[in-house]
């Protein structure tokens, strides 16, 4: 299982008010990943390498 499917099962399964934000941290930066990532409800699409002042921002 992948972040993708984590993400919609995370968030299929619980109500609206209590969803968490998910930030997606991946080495893949393609516009199809950052696509899917947005696609899954995903808050944050992050590729590696991280600057810690943009983590910070989408915390």
């Amino acid at each position: 299982m992948d972040g993708i499917e984590v993400t919609k099962r995370i968030l299929e399964g619980s109500l609206e008010e209590d969803q968490p934000s998910i930030i997606a941290m991946t080495a893949d930066a393609t516009e199809l990943d950052r696509n899917e990532c947005q696609d899954s409800r995903m808050e944050c699409f992050m590729s590696k390498p991280m600057k810690i002042d943009a983590v910070w921002v989408a915390l």
